[in-house]
């Protein structure tokens, strides 16, 4: 199920319940967000793509961010051909109150509600 997190006149974020894994300790979520461009962007090879796939992971007990994979796609929702991959795992990153990172995590402590019931 795909949960819309953001739109604006650029883009739509969205985040993949269907994605979600949890840690043993159920601490650590990790879970799929896409991005769909409302206008392609381009690659430096001149291919156009026009929504990215990013593997994120988050710390729910020390409210914390990040990437473990991105995907560069020739179509919407993150379908088609894949024209980019990055796997370079980013840093941990504090998670700033009112952003998109921030609705996504809210949205993942509710479903962690959910799983403990």
């Amino acid at each position: 199920m795909m949960v819309i997190v953001y739109e604006s006149d650029e883009f739509t974020e969205y985040l993949d319940y269907e994605t979600i894994k949890m840690s043993e300790d159920f601490n650590i979520f990790q879970v799929e967000e896409i991005v769909d461009f409302k206008t392609p962007k381009k690659l430096s090879s001149d291919k156009n793509y026009y929504s990215m796939r990013v593997t994120a992971q988050y710390d729910l007990q020390k409210k914390l961010r990040k990437s473990t994979s991105k995907l560069a796609c020739s179509d919407s929702m993150g379908g088609g051909t894949v024209l980019l991959q990055d796997d370079t795992k980013s840093d941990w990153e504090e998670i700033i109150s009112n952003s998109n990172s921030d609705k996504k995590f809210e949205l993942l402590v509710r479903n962690k509600k959910i799983q403990n019931k």
